[in-house]
């Protein structure tokens, strides 16, 4: 990454750090829950975050979960062509524009290349300098509240870098609306589990077939679930 990408999530979150959190927990109510979870974590070496996705809040949550000037960040993400996401709003054309992606973070996924390590080039570069990665397995938002099936891209990235897998589970954003948060009809929930690491997926080989990745990624879907059940 050259210094603009690396530098500039970071004082972005940096910046809106204690502005979101303040207006997510008076609006919304905010909580976070399993931040002991994070604690004996080697964040040296990468850490992927898994998380359902259901709002455009969604990517704003974990930075503002974490402690300040927290190890963990900046947070990196996955994202898709600029052309993928369906703007109506002014303040969508301003979060989906390339310029804004990019320094908040985000970095594209390469879909239809059949090869992850093509697909996911940038973000096992990121994961490989040690840093956080933020990716939302379903590959978009939820169309109706209920977790949508998991792509394996994540089971890839694990096994590729050796980080290991931060499930997240985000509750409350579905069918937000500015109406609706700032009327404080919306709570919003923040769920960290327990981390999965790539061992516990390949063992000891650095092998593992595409039937295997389907296995492993329902695993991790249902774990995120179960989450969503309990918050």
């Amino acid at each position: 990454m050259n210094t603009f990408e690396k530098f500039l999530p970071f004082i972005l979150q940096t910046l809106i750090w204690i502005p979101t959190r303040f207006i997510l927990w008076f609006f919304a109510d905010f909580r976070v829950l399993g931040l002991e979870n994070l604690e004996r974590i080697d964040a040296s070496h990468g850490v992927i975050f898994a998380a359902n996705h259901a709002s455009s809040l969604d990517p704003f949550l974990l930075p503002a979960g974490l402690p300040f000037f927290s190890r963990f960040m900046p947070i990196f993400y996955t994202s898709r062509e600029r052309t993928f996401y369906r703007t109506q709003t002014w303040w969508e054309n301003i979060l989906y524009s390339t310029k804004w992606f990019r320094a908040w973070g985000a970095h594209q996924v390469y879909v239809g290349k059949n090869d992850f390590d093509i697909a996911l080039q940038k973000h096992i570069e990121i994961l490989k300098q040690g840093k956080s990665v933020l990716i939302f397995p379903e590959g978009g938002t939820t169309k109706d509240g209920s977790l949508r099936a998991f792509k394996t891209g994540v089971i890839h990235l694990t096994v590729r870098t050796g980080a290991p897998i931060i499930p997240i589970a985000l509750k409350g954003t579905y069918g937000v609306s500015f109406k609706s948060f700032f009327r404080k009809k919306n709570k919003v929930e923040l769920y960290i589990g327990s981390p999965i690491h790539s061992s516990d997926i390949v063992g000891s080989s650095r092998q593992i077939s595409i039937k295997e990745y389907k296995n492993k990624i329902e695993i991790l879907e249902k774990i995120i679930s179960n989450m969503l059940l309990k918050v």
